[in-house]
């Protein structure tokens, strides 16, 4: 959200996903998942988050990040609404639509 880029900063690149705050899926007995965002020359960065809140449910993820309470690693189609809204931000442009 806009309200948590103006107090944390926004990251530049992937590897500053690294300092931040994020909203993580994770269901009960499952390892966690990185995140992976394709690269340029056909690689694959993979980021693994350092989240304060854990959660099984993606849109409580949305949420959570509406009330600006970290970084998440979503699909479009979840919070394209949101974003139209101006309550989410996209943080890294460049990169393919997951990240807000």
């Amino acid at each position: 959200s806009q309200s948590y880029v103006d107090t944390f900063g926004q990251p530049t690149d992937l590897e500053g996903i690294a300092g931040h705050q994020t909203i993580i899926y994770r269901r009960l007995g499952h390892m966690l998942q990185p995140w992976l965002f394709p690269r340029d020359d056909g690689s694959v960065a993979e980021i693994v988050p350092v989240g304060r809140l854990r959660l099984d449910d993606l849109d409580a993820i949305a949420d959570a990040a509406t009330e600006g309470m970290g970084l998440a690693w979503l699909p479009y189609w979840l919070v394209r609404e949101r974003i139209e809204a101006g309550r989410l931000v996209r943080i890294l442009p460049e990169q393919p639509d997951y990240l807000y």
